[in-house]
């Protein structure tokens, strides 16, 4: 592709920088803002192909590079190739290239979601895991989805919430909870037991920790559509059999169970939902 100076112009220099146009002019006339909104405009082009990446690029060689400037002529010039190379050799070595680099490159802005289900009695290791593994959830950055109505689904919402994490709870009268309540978002669904679907499909996978009836039912559910389970072994109740005898014989979605903190970090990072 053959792209002339005024080419470069029209598609890499907004009308009102004037002082860029030049390319002898310092840039120390162009004020912060107008390189942060210009940038942020350029950056949504990104995904729209590689110009728009291309530009990306270019913001970030404007925005953090000491030698931008010197660069301009270079830029200008009908090789645009050595332009290129030039722009991403200062965007590699810029932590603030870097990170508009991310943000060209990655357009996803929901967190993963888990849903803890289950129950155990206050002192058990159950117990215990349950808190570690909501205060794991919030380390990750991993929103965690709990009713908050057993034991154990409380104090994962707790620890999470303490650890500065996100908590969905999904409660089943239409009234908000009190005020005390563990979470920082609440869902009041005045849906009594049906709540139990809205729990299964709200998370991208499942912490099963025990559970009894209730837990059962979302389990199910979980599992006919399609979401993978968690459950913890070796501390006893029904999450205990999950990985032998699991709702049906459809194998419907991974079935990966934990016995520490360190096996449930490593099943996240196996499906996909931390690092």
């Amino acid at each position: 592709m053959d792209v002339s100076a005024e080419y470069l112009d029209m598609h890499f220099i907004p009308e009102n920088a004037p002082n860029l146009r030049s390319g002898t002019d310092s840039l120390t006339g162009i004020s912060a803002s107008l390189i942060t909104r210009w940038g942020q405009t350029q950056l949504k082009s990104a995904s729209r192909g590689r110009s728009g990446l291309y530009t990306a690029l270019f913001v970030a060689v404007v925005c953090s590079s000491s030698r931008a400037e010197r660069s301009w002529p270079l830029i200008r010039t009908r090789a645009y190739s050595r332009a290129v190379e030039s722009m991403t050799h200062s965007l590699l070595f810029s932590s603030c290239g870097r990170l508009l680099l991310s943000i060209a490159m990655n357009s996803s802005y929901r967190k993963p979601q888990v849903c803890v289900l289950g129950s155990a009695e206050p002192g058990s290791r159950a117990y215990e895991l349950a808190g570690l593994a909501g205060e794991l959830l919030a380390q990750l950055g991993i929103t965690l989805v709990s009713g908050c109505g057993s034991p154990a689904t409380r104090v994962a919402a707790e620890r999470a919430v303490l650890a500065k994490g996100l908590v969905l709870s999904i409660v089943p009268p239409a009234e908000m909870p009190p005020p005390a309540w563990p979470a920082t978002i609440v869902l009041p669904c005045g849906m009594g037991d049906a709540r139990n679907l809205l729990m299964a499909l709200a998370g991208d996978a499942c912490v099963v920790i025990g559970g009894r009836a209730g837990t059962k039912s979302e389990v199910h559910l979980a599992w006919l559509h399609k979401r993978p389970l968690l459950p913890l072994v070796g501390c006893g109740g029904w999450s205990e059999e999950l990985p032998t005898n699991p709702p049906d014989e459809r194998e419907n979605s991974p079935i990966l169970p934990w016995r520490s903190i360190e096996e449930l970090h490593a099943n996240l990072a196996t499906l996909g939902l931390a690092v």
